[in-house]
């Protein structure tokens, strides 16, 4: 299928970082900070050029703000959450069906132009791991013209992520998500009366689900109904032999394994559907060696934790139920693997969930089970001492690993689960560390805007009085307790 659109760029501007809403309203030159201005002409004098795009913090404050992407080095130092200023945008897009009122589909409202670039060029970028490879972004535009469940829904997470999913700025943000549920549910009945199944509206189903704790006063929810229907809709696309090596597919799966990936550290044990249908493992495997854009090189490694997660749930209400045999193959597999990819960032990312996996493991299923996991031979006082040993080994290289990641790096999206499990295991003469975890949390929340990344700081918070009092507890119980939901997915 041919692309409907085209992209023309205006005047260079940086990497953009706020909201377009008042990109109107902007004048002047695009780039100014740190700017130097070039040699007066004869009879001119010098313009000095000031900056115009510094963050919040910094204007507050009165101090020049170098606009670093996501977050300022004057945030950085300081540990707060860096609110940039809207900036004039580098680009538009021309799309027939946008542009003319008369190709358009017949909906029931006309797409916002506005919203939509803003996806295309910002807010779908906290779904992938490369800004070069997003099927979201651009190559998202002839589906948008197919499903208007799909065009609500991205145009929903927009609106939202333009105000940092505030609750009191929600209201347009909330009107386009219950278009978008109003028109799926359309889809899916066509759907039912006979009609193919198309991966636009299996699209707008993930992007519901995904978004739907995104707009939560607090964290009581992770989308089960959507996530259960996603994975029904996959499951027939899989069976399909003429739709199972379809690349939507294939991206739907790498999606679909993450999410269920993180829903699984915080579901209900009847809230997620199983992971063995042959055709889910086999696709699985041919994927191990290439690059997915919603799960990099990490796609087995995301698939072995979405099993582990189910299995430490399990655990946490049954501890009767364990099973060190299961136990012991999952520490085997996590020991052995390795990231078929050389990218820096990208490894580090695939340790620090390597060692996530390997903490939570050893965390949840109790120091009786060191000895299974062949981290001593020694029953008894001995293990539980070398059991704690290993887990603070573990805890460290996670650290290490999530720090290693660049700040720009895209891989960043995706680091608050394995920084939240490494963090709830520091003790009290870890306060610097502590606070490095926190600076790297609000860094997260300047990146993709999501509350749950400040929920995970108060968790820790609480984890940590606990663990100063001689409470050891894993992150996933003690949300447990409090009947929170934290998704990350």
């Amino acid at each position: 299928m041919g692309r409907k659109y085209c992209v023309r760029f205006i005047n260079s501007a940086p990497e953009a970082r706020g909201s377009p809403s008042a990109a109107a309203d902007a004048s002047g030159p695009e780039r100014a900070a740190d700017s130097k201005p070039g040699p007066a002409a004869p009879g001119q004098s010098r313009q000095i050029i000031r900056s115009r795009f510094g963050c919040a913090e910094c204007r507050n404050r009165h101090v020049k703000c170098d606009e670093a992407f996501p977050v300022c080095q004057r945030c950085h130092r300081r540990g707060t959450v860096c609110r940039p200023r809207a900036r004039p945008l580098g680009w538009r897009t021309e799309i027939p069906w946008l542009a003319n009122p008369g190709l358009n589909p017949p909906w029931k409202t006309r797409p916002n132009g506005r919203l939509l670039q803003f996806w295309m060029e910002i807010a779908s970028h906290i779904l992938t791991m490369s800004p070069d490879h997003n099927p979201l972004s651009f190559p998202l535009i002839p589906l948008l013209a197919e499903s208007p469940s799909l065009l609500h829904a991205v145009q929903s997470v927009s609106a939202g992520y333009e105000v940092f999913f505030q609750q009191s700025s929600l209201d347009l943000c909330l009107t386009e998500r219950g278009l978008a549920l109003e028109f799926v549910r359309k889809e899916l009945q066509e759907h039912t009366a006979g009609s193919p199944i198309s991966p636009a509206s299996v699209l707008s189903v993930f992007v519901l689900g995904i978004s739907a704790s995104w707009v939560e006063t607090t964290p009581t929810t992770y989308g089960q109904e959507h996530l259960v229907a996603g994975r029904i809709m996959l499951d027939k696309l899989l069976r399909d032999e003429k739709t199972r090596s379809d690349p939507i597919t294939t991206f739907l799966l790498g999606w679909y394994l993450h999410w269920d990936m993180a829903c699984s550290l915080v579901a209900s044990l009847d809230g997620l559907l199983p992971l063995d249908p042959p055709e889910m493992g086999l696709t699985v495997r041919e994927m191990q060696s290439s690059f997915h854009p919603m799960t990099g090189f990490s796609t087995e490694l995301f698939y072995i934790l979405s099993r582990l997660g189910r299995y430490c749930r399990q655990v946490c209400k049954h501890p009767q139920q364990r099973d060190e045999i299961l136990e012991t193959a999952f520490h085997q597999q996590l020991i052995s693997w390795q990231p078929k990819c050389e990218a820096q960032d990208h490894v580090d990312l695939n340790d620090a969930f390597k060692y996530h996996g390997l903490i939570t493991l050893g965390r949840v299923c109790g120091q009786a089970s060191q000895a299974s996991l062949d981290w001593t031979n020694a029953p008894g006082p001995t293990a539980e001492v070398e059991g704690e040993a290993k887990l603070r080994e573990y805890t460290l290289k996670c650290l290490d690993a999530t720090s290693a990641v660049p700040l720009e790096s895209l891989c960043t999206n995706y680091l608050a689960i394995p920084l939240l499990t490494a963090g709830s295991e520091l003790t009290s003469g870890d306060l610097a560390s502590r606070e490095k975890v926190i600076v790297l949390f609000r860094a997260l929340y300047s990146r993709n805007r999501l509350q749950v990344n400040i929920w995970a700081i108060e968790l820790l918070d609480e984890l940590w009085a606990l663990r100063d009092l001689g409470i050891n507890l894993s992150w996933m119980e003690l949300q447990t307790q409090k009947q929170w939901v934290l998704q990350f997915g």
